[in-house]
C-alpha cells in the first residue's frame, strides 16, 4: 500500500525498518522532526533501540575534562 508522507517522517520510518539498537542525534539542528518520531517510536513500543542526546561540542569538550 503506497503513503504519502512528508519527507522526515520518511526518514524516520526507513530508520524503523532498519531496526538500529541505538539512536543517537542532537535534536537541535534541521533533524528534529525525526528524532522526534524515532523517540515516539522508541515509546511506544514499535521501535527496540536506546536513544541518546548528543552533547553539544563546547559542552562535551567540558564535561571528558
Amino acid at each position: 500500500m503506497k503513503q504519502f508522507i512528508e519527507g522526515s517522517h520518511a526518514v524516520a520510518e526507513a530508520v524503523r525498518l532498519c531496526k538500529p539498537g541505538v539512536i543517537s542525534a542532537y535534536p537541535i539542528t534541521p533533524q528534529t522532526h525525526i528524532v522526534e518520531d524515532l523517540a515516539a517510536m522508541v515509546s511506544e513500543g514499535k521501535l527496540n533501540a536506546q536513544t541518546v542526546n548528543v552533547i553539544p561540542r563546547p559542552a562535551r569538550k567540558a564535561y571528558s575534562i
